[in-house]
């Protein structure tokens, strides 16, 4: 049975929320949406209703994804929340983190939307879960080190490493999942214990929650037993009954199965060359497209003139790199919500949503001429590449644009081979 999913997306485009619904959809979820265009209504949206996520466009008219967390800051919510952006950008991502957000996400990046819902659906049973036993937690720190039993029983029995560290760091309380993962640490500080070092250690999670700082989950890698493993690493302060910080909690996830499950998702979708998408996920979205709302829709084929010459002539190696090459070229020009596929030996094809002919024209001329900027050379010999697409704009007529598409593709090679000719190439 599907499980439900209520959703609250901010400033997203139906675009985007038609892909994410597909994607949750085939993931076992059963999702129910609203959507807002700003943030206006967002507080109203919260007073309503129940949602277990929200879902933010780092950008958006009127406002932005840290708007949304400052809403959510301020009415004291809990409520896991997704910032997705068009760019890609470690700096935004530490920002949206820092105010709150539970994962950054670029856009297009679909691979990764279902892994940081199931992520921050996690973090926040386990926020609900902490505060549950919370007042047993404050005890437990109060008594480390005079009543070992005592602090057995209150998280012996969680699946999940739970660590307590005092205010300088130091661990003052392991449950038996956290010393099965990590080693046994109590009264050793974390930097040492973990990382061996002698200072604390940059960025550190537990150092920023221990200062009233906001911290979400993080990813850190140790090697034990001659193998690398993969923990998140969560931490939350510790109060007394005055409300002053007098300690941090650390739960620590073993991820390593969840890691290689999402390298393993990334790649089947992905041809392994070049990086682009492969030839079954365009199928696959051709189809849902053609079938969608996301009308005038336009495909684009793009073809490596003699390619089959250059692997023959130079070795495949040589050819590779002309792929790789024109994977690069095709990825810095369009969208990052276009679809750019390999979809042949030595042809790739774009999928364009809601763009036209007019729009479409304008990103085959950029491309035109970026590759005149900075052609692709194979020892001295220039790369040509031949270019053909169409326009649908009413559903059910998409793979007669597909058919066009290729029909002028050829005709561009065609027309490219008697011009190399008439100049003795």
């Amino acid at each position: 049975m599907a499980a439900s999913l209520r959703i609250l997306y901010v400033g997203v485009s139906q675009l985007q929320v038609d892909r994410y619904k597909k994607l949750l959809e085939q993931a076992g979820y059963a999702p129910g949406a609203e959507c807002l265009e700003s943030i206006d209504r967002l507080a109203i949206s919260l007073e309503k209703d129940r949602w277990d996520i929200i879902v933010a466009a780092g950008r958006f008219q009127g406002g932005g994804g840290g708007d949304v967390l400052a809403c959510l800051k301020a009415r004291r919510s809990d409520v896991p929340s997704l910032i997705v952006e068009g760019e890609q950008g470690e700096e935004k991502a530490v920002a949206a983190i820092k105010a709150g957000a539970s994962d950054y996400i670029v856009r297009g990046r679909h691979a990764r939307f279902v892994p940081a819902v199931r992520q921050a659906l996690d973090e926040f049973r386990l926020i609900r879960r902490r505060h549950r036993v919370d007042r047993e937690l404050r005890a437990a720190v109060a008594t480390a080190g005079r009543d070992r039993v005592a602090d057995e029983s209150i998280l012996a029995a969680i699946g999940d490493g739970i660590a307590i560290q005092d205010t300088e760091l130091r661990i003052v309380y392991q449950n038996d999942a956290h010393r099965r993962m990590l080693g046994d640490h109590v009264g050793s500080r974390c930097y040492h214990a973990y990382d061996r070092g002698d200072g604390v250690c940059g960025g550190c999670h537990m150092a920023a929650v221990l200062q009233g700082e906001m911290s979400g989950p993080i990813r850190h890698c140790i090697d034990r037993a001659r193998a690398t493993n993969t923990f998140e690493v969560s931490a939350f302060p510790l109060h007394d009954q005055q409300g002053r910080i007098i300690g941090g909690i650390e739960v620590v996830r073993d991820i390593g199965g969840r890691v290689v499950a999402e390298e393993r998702e990334e790649l089947s979708i992905r041809d392994n060359l070049t990086g682009v998408y492969n030839h079954l996920f365009y199928a696959a979205e051709a189809e849902r497209l053609g079938r969608g709302r996301h009308f005038p829709l336009s495909v684009v084929m793009v073809d490596v003139d003699s390619l089959a010459a250059i692997n023959e002539r130079l070795g495949r190696v040589h050819g590779d790199q002309v792929l790789k090459s024109v994977a690069r070229l095709l990825t810095s020009v369009f969208r990052v919500e276009d679809i750019v596929a390999r979809v042949g030996g030595d042809e790739f094809a774009v999928l364009l949503p809601g763009t036209g002919v007019e729009g479409t024209s304008a990103v085959i001329e950029r491309f035109r001429q970026q590759l005149s900027d900075e052609p692709i050379y194979v020892g001295e010999e220039r790369v040509g590449l031949s270019v053909g697409m169409a326009t649908e704009v009413k559903r059910g007529d998409l793979q007669l644009a597909l058919h066009t598409a290729e029909v002028r593709l050829y005709e561009d090679m065609a027309a490219r081979g008697r011009l190399r000719l008439q100049n003795g190439v």
